[in-house]
């Protein structure tokens, strides 16, 4: 038996397994696993006689491959009986509820469940409308939003007769593959304590009307979901990714002006090495007046330099009396600074001068002379204090340097709602609708912490043994959740609690116990044994993660 490689063309020779193409290297999907379709293969499975394997080996995965097939197909047909079952008990419920005395609760999912609004008569029949509601659009929402892909699937896997790869994330596939494993678990517990005779205690379902367990199981099936998957699970989550971005580190900075590198951690700032020492300016000599003469005058040096040109030379040194030195000028052009009269009347009589302020104006030029005109008993001076042209304006205070244009390739850090929208494919609302996460260590605790809080609420209805199937079907439940949605969620819930009353609506109810029952059982035990192994790889990874990477599936 040959099977073509869906890349190169190939006709390659069928082992009985997948394999890659010896030529391109593609992946190629056996037939061996399936019905084939062979005119030399003597009865249905045409793969065991014609691939290469011994019989032993061909003969179980094809019988897995089609008890995995039938399953598949029996979940949904099973599925299918549970909305019948649902259209079933709406006019049921609108008909007798609205004169029943019997309530139901909005709780708060704790180990004892507390109870904060209680109703009952049309207010219940009008919450099992919104239930009723919210299933019907948690199928029509996986089915719509998996549509690309789930017919091409579906399509696939009609014409090899062969189930849906297990390792397939579509909701469709994982749906009905974590209900067999909690099926295959709940049996197995169910045999150990008949085996044990082990007393356990159930409520009376028998004693309350029809209409009721219609009700009671729809509203399992969408507020029970919401109360442990949404609230614990889903907004704790956010709760926990805000708190841990808000306890990161800054971003380190590069210096002042600049950009940090592209991509920089949010790490702090290296600190940087110590500036060197600044070197003490070199001291000029002291002029010699022999050589040198008075500063600013060269007539007055004995020993003529270049730069003198055609200034004559002194034959001795001559006496040159100091230049006068011009007086302080303070303020705007003012030789003393004026003061008030209030403050004038402080300075002691011989110290006290008056001031007179003549300004002239010379129309001919655009400056101005300001004279200051000190008078003290019989000297007079007049002091020159021109200002060419006008003062000054204010200069301006300093700028910080803006930075250039970012480099190629540069992010700004992270915000908050980056951050958040960065740990799902759904943005914000996946953390209250679910979908699109990677499980991690924070999203294994979270799943775990709901599913032990979902099973110990199951105590006080039931018994001490409700405990453990209940927490392994919470940790199905929240692995749905974040891996698929809410909706899907809700769809393996509703499964198991309508699964009876779908059942019910057969004329044959008890056949198709056994066959679910023996089916199920089955192929429950081969995908709990697949979803063990990847937990255990997910474990392994976590605890030496340079041997390998975690498989969040």
């Amino acid at each position: 038996m040959y099977t073509q490689c869906p890349r190169c063309g190939a006709m390659l020779a069928d082992p009985g397994r997948d394999f890659p193409c010896p030529r391109c290297g593609a992946p190629v999907r056996s037939a061996g696993g399936g019905f084939v379709a062979d005119e030399d293969a003597m009865g249905p499975l045409a793969s065991v006689h014609m691939s290469a394997e011994p019989g032993w080996k061909a003969l179980p995965r094809a019988l897995q491959q089609l008890a995995r097939l039938g399953a598949f197909a029996l979940f949904w047909v099973a599925l299918a009986l549970c909305f019948i079952a649902l259209f079933v008990g709406i006019p049921l419920v609108l008909g007798e509820a609205p004169e029943s005395d019997l309530q139901a609760a909005f709780f708060i999912l704790t180990p004892a469940p507390l109870a904060i609004v209680l109703f009952s008569g049309p207010a219940l029949a009008a919450y099992h409308i919104f239930l009723s509601v919210a299933i019907i659009a948690s199928l029509a929402y996986l089915i719509y939003g998996e549509r690309r892909k789930l017919f091409p699937l579906l399509s696939e896997s009609a014409a090899r007769f062969r189930s849906p790869d297990r390792r397939s994330a579509l909701g469709v596939v994982q749906l009905p593959q974590v209900f067999l494993a909690i099926f295959f678990f709940d049996i197995i517990f169910a045999l150990i304590l008949a085996f044990t005779n082990t007393t356990t205690r159930a409520p009376a379902f028998e004693t309350y009307p029809e209409w009721y367990l219609y009700f009671t199981f729809a509203s399992a099936s969408v507020y029970e979901e919401l109360a442990a998957r949404t609230m614990l699970l889903g907004v704790p989550m956010m709760l926990a990714y805000m708190l841990a971005y808000l306890r990161r580190p800054p971003p380190a900075l590069g210096p002042a002006g600049a950009w940090p590198p592209a991509g920089a951690p949010m790490a702090p700032a290296p600190p940087q090495p110590a500036a060197p020492p600044k070197l003490a300016a070199p001291q000029k000599p002291r002029p010699d007046p022999l050589v040198d003469g008075t500063v600013g005058d060269p007539s007055t040096r004995l020993v003529p330099k270049p730069a003198d040109k055609q200034v004559p030379v002194a034959s001795t040194p001559a006496f040159v009396a100091p230049a006068p030195k011009a007086p302080p000028v303070q303020g705007p052009g003012l030789l003393f600074p004026r003061l008030p009269e209030k403050d004038q009347a402080l300075i002691p009589a011989p110290t006290r001068r008056p001031v007179i302020e003549i300004t002239e104006v010379d129309r001919g030029s655009a400056s101005s002379r300001r004279f200051e005109r000190l008078i003290s008993g019989e000297a007079t001076m007049m002091v020159d204090t021109a200002v060419p042209g006008p003062l000054p304006a204010a200069v301006p205070p300093p700028r910080e340097p803006r930075p250039a244009a970012p480099p190629p390739g540069y992010r700004p850090p992270p915000t908050l709602n980056d951050y958040l929208r960065s740990r799902t494919t759904n943005g914000l609302w996946g953390y209250i609708l679910g979908g699109g996460f990677k499980i991690g260590p924070l999203e294994a605790f979270f799943i775990v912490g709901s599913a032990l809080m979902f099973g110990l609420a199951h105590v006080a209805g039931w018994d001490l043994w409700k405990a453990l199937p209940t927490f392994v079907a919470g940790l199905g439940f929240g692995y749905l959740f974040l891996k698929v949605g809410i909706h899907a969620s809700i769809l393996l819930h509703f499964a198991f609690d309508y699964l009876s009353l779908g059942e019910g609506l057969l004329p044959g109810a008890g056949y198709m116990d056994v066959l679910l029952v023996v089916l199920f059982t089955i192929v429950g035990a081969f995908y709990l044994g697949h979803y063990t192994v990847l937990a255990a790889k997910w474990f392994r990874a976590q605890i030496r993660p340079a041997e390998g990477t975690a498989e969040s599936r």
